[in-house]
C-alpha cells in the first residue's frame, strides 16, 4: 500500500503540501523565505521529503526554504498554523492523509479543512513498511500474524489517524488480529523505541530520497 503526499492541501490517505488560502500576491513571488511546516517530529519520512523539496525549491526559486516541525496532535497543530498563516503562498503545509481522515472523523478542529487550505501539488508517494525488533519473537509476516492470533502483539507509528496507524487496523480487523497500537509524534520517536526493544513491531513509511 502507498501513501501519497502533495504540496496542496485535502485528499483521502494523501500527504499534501497545502497553504492558506490564497491573496493577491506581488508579481515578484517569492522574494523573501518560504516555510514548509511538516505536522510530525524530525527524522520521519515526512520531515525527510520536506527537507528534499526545501532544497529543490531553493535552486529553483532563489529563496531560502525553511522547514519547521510542528508535531503533535495526530498533525492538527502543524495544521492549524498554517491555516491561520497570513495567505500569501510563504507557508506551506506537507500534510499527509490525516488531513482527511481528521476530517472524515468529523472532530472538532481549530480550522476548516476545505476553506482554510488551498491544494497545490501532489509530492510523492511512499509505501507502508511492517518492521519487528531483533528481540521480537517473529520474523515474516506468517509468524506475524500467528503470533498476533493468539496473543496481542503491539506496535508503534507516527500517530493516531495515520495512514499506517488505519492501514494496521484494517489488517486487524481483516485477520482477526490481536494488534494494540502505540502512537507517537513522529516516526523518528517510533522507529528508536522498536530498536530499542521497546516495542516489538514497527509500521512506518519508506523514507522519499526526493520528488518525482
Amino acid at each position: 500500500m502507498k501513501r501519497r503526499s502533495l504540496l496542496a492541501a485535502t485528499g483521502l490517505a494523501v500527504p499534501l503540501l497545502v497553504e492558506g488560502p490564497r491573496s493577491s500576491r506581488a508579481q515578484a513571488f517569492p522574494d523573501r523565505p518560504i516555510r514548509i511546516v511538516v505536522p510530525y517530529a524530525p527524522g520521519g519520512a515526512t520531515d525527510t521529503g520536506a527537507r528534499a523539496l526545501g532544497e529543490r525549491l531553493e535552486k529553483i526559486l532563489g529563496q531560502p526554504v525553511v522547514v519547521e516541525n510542528k508535531a503533535g496532535g495526530g498533525t492538527i497543530i502543524g495544521t492549524d498554523t498554517v491555516a491561520k498563516a497570513k495567505p500569501d503562498g510563504y507557508t506551506l503545509l506537507l500534510a499527509t492523509g490525516a488531513l482527511a481522515v481528521n476530517a472524515a472523523f468529523d472532530m472538532p478542529l481549530p480550522y476548516d479543512t476545505y476553506k482554510d487550505l488551498t491544494p497545490v501539488v501532489h509530492f510523492f508517494d511512499v509505501p507502508i513498511l511492517v518492521a519487528a525488533s531483533n528481540e521480537a519473537p517473529f520474523k515474516s509476516m506468517a509468524e506475524l500474524v500467528a503470533r498476533a492470533k493468539s496473543e496481542p502483539v503491539s506496535y508503534a507509528s507516527a500517530s493516531g489517524g495515520s495512514m499506517q496507524h488505519l492501514w494496521a487496523e484494517l489488517i486487524r480487523m481483516r485477520f482477526g488480529l490481536k494488534l494494540e497500537h502505540v502512537g507517537y509524534k513522529g516516526s523518528s520517536e517510533a522507529v528508536r523505541d522498536v530498536m530499542g526493544g521497546h516495542l516489538p513491531l514497527l509500521v512506518d513509511l519508506v523514507v522519499p530520497t526526493g520528488s518525482r
